[in-house]
């Protein structure tokens, strides 16, 4: 019986996963997770008002109730083990790590009080058990991005509580204040026209009840008959979108290169270089979402791997799927095609073995006293 290890637990690995079971039931799979729970992004990452997006979780708990995959949880390679030893324990071992901290602005005054990172905040938001609460947001809100993390806590902070509703803890958005909250900017470095929103996300902005959008830095007749560019147009039609006399207002800039967060014992501003000079932008907090660094230990590195081919496989026994074959672009159901090709492409070479498996992996995390999470 074929035996095959995941470091990470997240969509990727477990489409993978899915579509492995479903093609050979008798292959014998374990996941390893730094975080105590499986799912991922998919529990800690999506916002908490797409509950839809969340129900698709519910698809993978038989895998671990009915299908036999184990979950070792709060064990981080690099840390309580190597690869290597892990490849000495699986006949394959596949590395489905996503992203595993906030990236930097690398700007002055990025370690005042009041600046947020976007992963650590929808952690939070999502009820991950050790992430370190916030303090309130204030009045003014600066989110730094121009991608679809930056578009769901604009979206999330100017709903606050009241109209998130059943969709996720009021408590959780009241700590923050979100009710406080008066004007939102969302500033990237791109131009309009490659801003990487989704429209989907960019339509739902049009349902806020309480804010008003307005969308600066944007070439109206660019925006003329681009129906073939739907991120554009969609960004022309939210322009002077909601209610005159909206609790929030929504602003985003474009072509703004950040400068400076500014301040002497709190957050008070932040500045961006312009065409036109310099735009400095009051506020009371400021959330930069501008992508994620990768793991700290070397060996699960996507830049030590060549990857240009493109290849679920990396050595006989190294598989990759998800964002460390193809870096931080797609979607669920892109996941989901994804983990069926990585599934065989693992069928077609794999080569059973007497490795100790499962049992080996438990004896040394026991033998190092790592505690783990299991289900």
């Amino acid at each position: 019986m074929a035996q095959i290890a995941f470091i990470g637990a997240g969509p990727a690995a477990l489409y993978t996963a899915q579509a492995l079971v479903r093609m050979h039931p008798d292959i014998r799979i374990d996941m390893l997770d730094r975080w105590s729970k499986p799912n991922g992004l998919i529990r800690y990452g999506v916002a908490p008002d797409h509950l839809g997006t969340k129900r698709v979780a519910r698809q993978f708990t038989r895998l671990f109730e009915r299908q036999g995959v184990g979950f070792f949880g709060g064990v981080e390679v690099g840390r309580d083990l190597d690869l290597c030893e892990l490849r000495d324990l699986y006949d394959v071992v596949v590395l489905a790590v996503g992203l595993h901290g906030d990236r930097h602005l690398n700007i002055p005054g990025e370690q005042l009080p009041g600046v947020r990172r976007s992963g650590a905040l929808a952690r939070w938001l999502n009820g991950y058990p050790t992430a370190t609460r916030p303090q309130p947001l204030g009045s003014r809100v600066v989110i730094v991005g121009n991608g679809n993390v930056a578009l769901d806590l604009a979206r999330m902070i100017a709903k606050g509580p009241d109209e998130l509703g059943a969709a996720a803890d009021p408590a959780l958005f009241a700590a923050l204040e979100t009710g406080r909250v008066g004007e939102i900017h969302v500033v990237g470095r791109s131009e309009a026209a490659k801003a990487k929103f989704a429209s989907p996300l960019l339509r739902e902005l049009k349902a806020l009840k309480e804010t008003q959008i307005f969308v600066e830095d944007l070439d109206r007749t660019e925006t003329t008959g681009l129906k073939s560019t739907p991120p554009l147009a969609v960004l022309a039609d939210l322009h002077g979108s909601g209610p005159a006399d909206a609790r929030c207002t929504l602003r985003f800039h474009f072509e703004k290169q950040p400068v400076e967060i500014v301040g002497k014992r709190q957050v008070e501003a932040m500045a961006f270089r312009a065409k036109t000079g310099t735009l400095t932008v009051p506020a009371s907090a400021v959330i930069t979402a501008i992508g994620f660094e990768e793991a700290p230990d070397a060996s699960l590195r996507r830049s030590a791997f060549d990857v240009s081919g493109n290849s679920h496989k990396l050595a006989p026994d190294l598989y990759c799927v998800g964002w460390f074959r193809k870096g931080a672009s797609g979607s669920l159901p892109d996941a989901r095609e994804d983990g069926i090709s990585a599934a065989q492409s693992i069928l077609s070479s794999i080569i059973p073995s007497n490795v100790a498996g499962r049992e080996g992996l438990a004896a040394l995390l026991k033998q190092r006293r790592i505690a783990t999470s299991t289900l």
